[in-house]
């Protein structure tokens, strides 16, 4: 899709001459993630329970290997799965017992089950995405697995909704923010991110606004605001309040402002076309 400030039916025009962008993070924001994940970890600890161990003791175990995971490899899709794994392997040491092939497998199992799943989106985000798309370039900056993000954008129904989609393995969304608007010709002071996480999506801050929108209301929540930054941010408690609070705040905040440019821009070029202006008085008579 083409990124012209202007296109049929659309205008990004940013006083500034650059591009008006709506930056959105996907899972927790947009679309449904927290309970497929939850899902996950209690068919794990039924399965841990009914072989027998301390199913929280395991829990807390694949729970901390699944941290460090993600601390050094980022987000693939099979990291819950390898820390089920390793988390039920690390027990049958504990109790003298060899870890069984079959109920390998079934961990790893649960653990990708999250994943390419039906997407479902929160009430009201469809309808507010796509009035923004008329005001706003759509860019989703989003972490984990190329292939999964892409499934879930597809199946969503979202793709004619993004002008670029940016899929990151590391929690990076930041410096990726910070890159796309110096590409893409962005005007931070009249564009805004819009994202569940305070640690991750609200970093952003540092480059643009940020609205916190916590619809799942987990620890994505955790994390706080970069101070003394020279843009907004605003927080929501769903897509509709979302919309009142930033999204038409900016509209309403560009259209003063190119408003006034014009009335500049007007008053400029009248000036320049009064014939009197710059004429000399007559001998004898008085300026």
């Amino acid at each position: 899709m083409g990124t012209n400030i202007s296109t049929p039916g659309r205008n990004f025009l940013a006083p500034s001459g650059k591009k008006c962008a709506l930056f959105l993070d996907l899972d927790g924001t947009i679309l449904e993630c927290e309970k497929y994940f939850r899902s996950a970890w209690k068919r794990f600890e039924l399965l841990m329970s009914l072989l027998g161990f301390d199913a929280k003791v395991v829990c807390q175990d694949a729970q901390a290997l699944k941290v460090q995971y993600h601390a050094k490899h980022g987000y693939p899709p099979e990291s819950l799965g390898k820390a089920f794994i390793k988390a039920y392997c690390r027990a049958c040491r504990t109790a003298n017992m060899t870890p069984r092939w079959d109920i390998i497998e079934n961990c790893r199992d649960i653990g990708h089950s999250p994943h390419f799943r039906e997407p479902e989106l929160f009430p009201e985000a469809a309808p507010v995405l796509n009035r923004a798309r008329y005001n706003f370039l759509m860019v989703a900056v989003t972490c984990g697995d190329r292939d999964v993000q892409y499934y879930k954008i597809k199946k969503a129904g979202l793709r004619s909704v993004f002008d670029h989609v940016i899929v990151t393995q590391h929690s990076i969304k930041s410096e990726l923010v910070a890159a796309a608007i110096a590409d893409m010709n962005i005007d931070p002071k009249y564009s805004l991110f819009i994202g569940d996480s305070l640690g991750s999506d609200g970093q952003c801050l540092k480059n643009t606004n940020f609205l916190h929108l916590p619809l799942e209301g987990s620890a994505v929540g955790k994390g706080e605001l970069p101070k003394f930054t020279a843009f907004s941010s605003y927080k929501a408690s769903s897509w509709r309040e979302a919309e009142e609070m930033g999204i038409n705040r900016l509209i309403r905040q560009r259209q003063v402002a190119l408003e006034l440019e014009a009335a500049k821009l007007d008053k400029l070029v009248k000036a320049q076309s009064d014939p009197l202006r710059d004429s000399q008085p007559l001998p004898g008579s008085y300026k």
